[in-house]
């Protein structure tokens, strides 16, 4: 019974290492959050718009918070069109959860 508790254990552990390793490292890209980033965007400003591709989210474990980067972003101001090479921000786990 020792065995097989300790089995999933150092199963559960290093699936865990792993999923952290991989979303510190390579991230994932989502449309998620895009919504987040836009009522950012429409705080400073609501004249302005955002048209976002999918965002690269990565995890930093150690701050306990997520990288958000979009590319090739468009933000529209006035009806006058800017493009944007990237936009970054950084969201606590915490208040994501």
């Amino acid at each position: 019974m020792k065995n097989v508790i300790n089995r999933t254990l150092i199963i559960l552990i290093t699936i865990l290492l792993v999923s952290v390793i991989y979303l510190s490292t390579i991230g994932i890209k989502t449309d998620k959050f895009n919504s987040n980033i836009i009522s950012q965007i429409k705080k400073i400003d609501q004249n302005l718009e955002v048209k976002l591709n999918s965002v690269s989210a990565k995890l930093n474990p150690f701050k306990f918070k997520i990288n958000a980067k979009t590319i090739g972003t468009d933000l529209i101001y006035k009806d006058k069109v800017i493009k944007i090479q990237s936009i970054s921000s950084n969201i606590s786990l915490r208040s994501f959860i």
